[in-house]
């Protein structure tokens, strides 16, 4: 399973925060806590994909997401 923290699933929704969280409340999905770090929240790839599909969103593909990040 492959966990997003929230700036990036910003990123590769091309999409503000606030946004995000307006989304997540509209489709009621929940957040994965780090396990370690509560603070940390993130998102799985499907939850990511469910949102592109609900709103019309392409991802990135995934060699792009790799040379982005570093």
């Amino acid at each position: 399973m492959t966990l997003f923290p929230l700036m990036e699933c910003c990123e590769l929704l091309g999409i503000d925060p606030k946004t995000l969280r307006h989304w997540l409340k509209q489709a009621t999905i929940s957040l994965s806590v780090h396990p370690i770090d509560k603070r940390r929240k993130y998102l799985t790839e499907e939850q990511v994909q469910q949102l592109a599909v609900l709103h019309d969103r392409l991802l990135k593909p995934e060699e792009a997401r790799l040379t982005a990040s570093l």
